[in-house]
């Protein structure tokens, strides 16, 4: 079991990545939601019920960083989350199916960043953290062999917040999302937690 407080490293809040395990191209230290803004938009549908639009919106009102990812083999797909909303949005207890190519245009519009996530995927642990201002640094972690993906619980909380709705409903749908995401992508059903 890999020292995972050994890979923490100062997170950015004003920054989203996805829990994905592998190294961007242009890297960033924000914090960790399935799918990034995604996630974040599908949380805010599940807990307050508003339309897609009315989500985004929600999420620019409130400053949430607009950020997400493709990669270098699957473009707006190279986001697993993205592809399984797409594809079987149940599985990830999405509320409706959304094309990623959609959702990709909606951060370019809005001038968020979309990191290229590099390789393929080599998942060895997934973690939940719930150390306040901390994320997972992939790189440290991949050069010592291990593609942890991670889920930042306490930022979620703080998203949550920000948005004016049930903090702890929002984390905790994320972290359920969170955990139907890996293990339908990796096949991962253990998780860790640290705080």
């Amino acid at each position: 079991m890999p020292d995972f407080q050994s890979y923490l490293f100062p997170a950015n809040i004003n920054r989203t990545r996805c829990v994905d395990e592998r190294q961007a191209l242009n890297n960033t230290n924000g914090v960790q939601i399935p799918g990034g803004i995604y996630g974040i938009i599908d949380a805010i549908k599940h807990v307050s019920g508003v339309t897609e639009e009315d989500a985004w919106k929600r999420a620019h009102d409130a400053g949430i960083p607009i950020d997400g990812h493709i990669d270098e083999h699957h473009g707006a797909k190279g986001c697993g989350y993205a592809r399984l909303v797409e594809e079987e949005p149940q599985t990830v207890l999405a509320p409706e199916s959304v094309e990623a190519q959609k959702r990709l245009e909606k951060i370019q519009k809005a001038g968020g960043s979309v990191l290229t996530l590099l390789g393929d995927h080599h998942p060895t642990h997934a973690l939940i953290n719930h150390k306040e201002n901390f994320s997972l640094d992939p790189i440290k972690a991949t050069q010592d062999g291990f593609g942890i993906f991670n889920f930042d619980m306490w930022a979620a909380k703080k998203f949550g917040e920000k948005l004016n709705l049930n903090s702890d409903e929002f984390a905790s749908h994320l972290e359920t999302v969170y955990k139907h995401t890996v293990t339908k992508l990796t096949g991962i059903t253990e998780f860790s937690d640290i705080s």
